[in-house]
């Protein structure tokens, strides 16, 4: 009970080059998304330390309260998200990749039985 030829593209062909391409700017997309993600919370964790090592104790009382006050905020790192869903980082991209080729397999199994 496979899927009717029409549906199929044969390999070589515009729509399965067309598909292929299409696949692989969105991985590329979601990549560079997480992957920046990824950096903006690693540098939100360098923030604290890059503020304690400034010789803050010979500044005036106004730069110390406002270092202290950055201090205190970035002991939360930044974290950038999809739209309040997801995290993007390296762990979420690695997550969206394994489930579409759980996903790629499942229907790989379906329509070639």
């Amino acid at each position: 009970m496979g899927v009717p030829n029409r549906y199929q593209a044969k390999p070589g062909s515009v729509e399965f080059i067309f598909a292929l391409s299409f696949l692989g700017t969105l991985m590329f997309q979601i990549t560079l998304y997480c992957s920046y993600g990824n950096e903006v919370t690693i540098q939100s964790y360098r923030v604290l330390e890059a503020c304690y090592m400034t010789e803050w104790v010979y500044r005036g009382p106004k730069v110390r309260q406002n270092l202290f006050l950055i201090m205190e905020r970035s002991k939360r790192p930044m974290v950038m998200t999809a739209g309040k869903f997801v995290n993007l980082s390296l762990s979420s991209l690695v997550s969206v990749f394994r489930s579409a080729a759980s996903y790629a397999m499942v229907l790989y199994q379906l329509y070639n039985a």
